[in-house]
């Protein structure tokens, strides 16, 4: 079972989890700081730190969910392969554009975390539904 857009989906999601955690990595290394966000701390080492942790969470509470609802369209054939990518791609740059707002917050403005969160929750909403729709169809036939 080939599923050539789901695999480059999550390829794209595995760099950009990566690229997420890897800023939690450094400051906790730089830093001693083991667990937590250091947000008692008061010498302001940690400033934005959260940021960064919440930037590689909210990724890792979207991206699974959207990457199995791409599979199982792609698998049971629900959409045109091209259709697939295309949705793949526009989740792809929304999670982009939302991550980056949450790493950048004083550089990049808020409208690209707004589009990106609204955008990736639609995507996921509209092909959640296709997926069960197409389910309940095959189930009563």
């Amino acid at each position: 079972m080939a599923l050539p857009v789901t695999a480059l989906a999550a390829g794209y999601s595995g760099a950009l989890l990566a690229s997420l955690a890897f800023p939690v990595g450094v400051h906790r290394k730089s830093t001693s700081l083991s667990h937590g966000t250091g947000a008692e701390d008061t010498t302001g080492k940690h400033k934005d730190f959260e940021q960064r942790i919440r930037a590689h969470g909210n990724a890792t509470e979207n991206i699974p969910i959207f990457l199995i609802i791409l599979g199982l369209l792609e698998n049971n054939k629900v959409l045109s392969q091209k259709s697939l990518l295309g949705l793949a791609g526009a989740f792809c740059l929304a999670r982009t554009t939302h991550s980056i707002q949450l790493l950048l917050p004083r550089k990049v403005p808020l409208i690209f975390r707004a589009v990106g969160f609204v955008s990736q929750q639609a995507l996921i909403l509209g092909l959640g539904v296709t997926l069960a729709v197409s389910a309940i169809k095959k189930l009563r036939a």
